[in-house]
């Protein structure tokens, strides 16, 4: 489904965010009855899209996941999702998805060969 963002009129009468009109719209969708988590921080979506997602995960009460979606070795774990412990099975990944052990991250730069995570919720 495509969502066309609000009239601007509309947007300064409310007070509010295009994101929060639209995310108002989305959550709305009967495909949220059968969704545990929604990916907040894509690598291949640009500020908007991703603050969208943030702002539909919020209002379902969910903390939200990262994902690269990489095209290119620059994009690999630009994205993430960051796990309290080590995941070494599927099991622990439903897991500690399941408890909520979990934070959607973006790579903010590299300290000694190893990345520096900004949480993004």
């Amino acid at each position: 489904r495509h969502f066309d963002y609000p009239d601007p009129a509309r947007v300064r009468q409310s007070n509010k965010s295009i994101e929060q009109l639209v995310a108002e719209e989305i959550v709305m969708l009967p495909v949220f009855d059968f969704v545990d988590e929604v990916e907040v921080l894509n690598g291949a979506c640009n500020e908007l899209e991703n603050s969208l997602a943030l702002e539909v995960a919020k209002r379902l009460g969910m903390k939200g996941t990262g994902g690269s979606d990489a095209h290119s070795k620059d994009g690999i774990g630009y994205c993430v999702t960051v796990f309290e412990k080590d995941i070494q099975t599927q099991e622990d990944l439903i897991q500690e998805l399941k408890a909520g052990r979990f934070y959607p991250a973006r790579r903010a730069g590299w300290d000694k060969g190893r990345p520096i995570w900004e949480r993004m919720a």
